[in-house]
């Protein structure tokens, strides 16, 4: 992550400074299988709250691993869940005013379980799988937030796949 400060020409001449922060690609991964959803629940600093949303994240070694293979070491590190098929189904730009990052959106499926590997940071992390139409009425209802995982939802059902 690096916080930068660009020196903008603005269309009348003028300057301005423009701060924002880049950060690595990171991975989304939409695990579902039989009318379900797996996703995660973790404390969110910045908000000083718990929040429900899909599984996602940047690998270890950020943007030197494969985008792909990062939604499968998110997958399992966050649900243990191994996935027999990914099949990338868009990008997602979360505030392309404030960070310079992009997401990669998976579908995982051929889904297997085994033991959660969290890092240190999500310690408390807690998921599980809910009926699609329940995450939809939640993020009706506002109680689901998470700009990523609305976009997410968006485009799954946009491609009729939920």
């Amino acid at each position: 992550m690096r916080l930068r400060e660009d020196l903008l020409v603005l269309p009348d001449g003028s300057t301005a400074a423009y701060a924002y922060v880049e950060r690595p690609r990171f991975a989304i991964v939409a695990a579902i299988e039989d009318g379900r959803v797996w996703m995660v629940e973790q404390y969110r600093h910045p908000l000083r709250t718990r929040t429900l949303e899909l599984p996602m994240g940047v690998a270890p070694g950020g943007d030197a691993v494969p985008i792909e293979e990062a939604a499968r070491i998110e997958l399992r590190e966050e649900t243990g869940l191994t996935a027999l098929e990914l099949v990338h189904i868009g990008e997602i730009t979360p505030a392309p005013a404030l960070i310079a990052q992009s997401g990669a959106l998976y579908l995982a499926t051929g889904l297997t379980e085994g033991p959660q590997d969290l890092e240190p940071m999500e310690q408390g992390l807690e998921a599980r799988p809910l009926a699609v139409d329940h995450v939809l009425s939640m993020i009706l209802s506002g109680e689901i937030r998470d700009a990523v995982t609305i976009a997410a939802f968006g485009l799954l059902r946009l491609r009729a796949i939920i």
